[in-house]
C-alpha cells in the first residue's frame, strides 16, 4: 500500500511539472507577441484610427434609439453568465501543447489557423492506463473512481492510424468572426480522435466577401497539402461551418464547383480539337495519296 501511494504522488507530482513547464512555454509566446520587433507602428496607428472611426459612426447611428443601450447590458449579463466555462477553455486553450495556435496558412492578414491535433487522445490512454494500475487497490477500497480516470479520456484509437481531419469556419455576422470561437467543439473532437483545423479569415470592413471567400479557400487547400504532419488524413477531411461561416462555406463550394465545371468544359473542347486535328489530318493523307 506504501507503494501504491509513492507512486500516485510521484505520478501527481510529475503532472503538476509538465503543466508548470507547459504554462510558462505559453507565457513567454505571448509575451513575445508584444516585443518592440513585432509591433509596427504604423499597422497599430491604422487598425485604431479605423477602429475609431467606425465606434464613431456607430455611434451617430444608434443615437436616436436609446433601446440599443438596454440591449447591450443584456448582452453583458449573457456574457458574464457564460463567462465561467470561457475561462477554463482559454486556459486550456493556452496551456495545452495539442493545441498549435497561430499557424499562418496565406499571405493576407488574420491568415492564421489552429490545430486541435488528435495525438492528444493517445497520451489520455495511456495516463489513464497508468493511472488505473497505480490507484486500482486504493480505489477498490474507497469505492471512488479514481481521478486520473475521470480526467482522461478512455477512447482506444491505433497509433499508426491517420485521424480524420475536420475544418470548421467559424460565424460572427461577417464583422466579430474569430477562430478561437470553435475552441470548445476543437477539443472535443480532438479527445474523440478527429484533428480538429479552426481558421480564421477577414472580417468587414478589413475585408469584404470576395476576400473572406478567398482567405476560406487558402485555408483549405492549406490544410490539404499539410495537415499529414499532425496526424491527418487529407483523403477524409470534412468541412462544418456555421451562420456566417456557413455563407462563405457556401459561397467557396459554389465557386471551386464552377471551377470544375469550366475545366471540364476545357478538357473536353481541347480533346475534340486533337480529334478534329487527327480526323483532318488523315483526309489529308487520303487525298495525296
Amino acid at each position: 500500500q506504501t507503494m501504491v501511494i509513492s507512486r500516485s504522488v510521484s505520478s501527481v507530482g510529475g503532472s503538476m511539472l509538465k503543466r508548470s513547464k507547459s504554462f510558462s512555454n505559453a507565457s513567454i509566446s505571448f509575451l513575445s507577441m508584444f516585443h518592440p520587433r513585432n509591433i509596427s507602428l504604423s499597422g497599430i496607428l491604422t487598425e485604431t484610427w479605423l477602429v475609431a472611426n467606425l465606434a464613431a459612426q456607430l455611434a451617430l447611428a444608434l443615437g436616436s434609439r436609446l433601446i440599443w443601450i438596454w440591449m447591450f447590458f443584456r448582452f453583458l449579463l449573457y456574457v458574464s453568465l457564460l463567462m465561467v466555462a470561457f475561462v477554463r477553455a482559454g486556459w486550456v486553450f493556452m496551456i495545452s501543447d495539442y493545441i498549435k495556435r497561430g499557424i499562418k496558412y496565406g499571405p493576407n492578414p488574420r491568415n492564421y489557423l489552429d490545430i486541435y491535433t488528435a495525438s492528444d487522445i493517445m497520451t489520455r490512454v495511456e495516463h489513464s492506463r497508468k493511472g488505473s494500475d497505480c490507484s486500482s487497490s486504493s480505489s477498490s477500497q474507497s469505492g471512488d473512481t479514481p481521478s486520473l480516470d475521470r480526467q482522461h479520456s478512455s477512447h482506444k484509437i491505433p497509433l499508426d492510424t491517420k485521424y480524420p481531419v475536420v475544418v470548421f469556419l467559424s460565424g460572427g455576422a461577417w464583422i466579430i468572426g474569430y477562430k478561437a470561437w470553435g475552441a470548445f467543439m476543437g477539443m472535443l473532437m480532438a479527445q474523440l480522435g478527429v484533428v480538429f483545423v479552426s481558421p480564421d479569415y477577414r472580417n468587414f470592413p478589413q475585408g469584404t466577401i470576395n476576400d473572406m471567400v478567398t482567405d476560406a479557400t487558402n485555408a483549405i487547400q492549406w490544410t490539404q497539402d499539410n495537415i499529414h504532419k499532425y496526424g491527418g488524413d487529407k483523403n477524409n477531411m470534412y468541412v462544418i461551418s456555421q451562420s456566417a461561416g456557413a455563407h462563405i462555406g457556401a459561397l467557396m463550394m459554389l465557386l471551386q464547383a464552377r471551377k470544375v465545371q469550366i475545366y471540364k468544359k476545357l478538357k473536353s473542347y481541347l480533346i475534340q480539337l486533337k480529334h478534329y486535328k487527327k480526323q483532318s489530318k488523315m483526309n489529308m493523307n487520303n487525298i495525296n495519296n
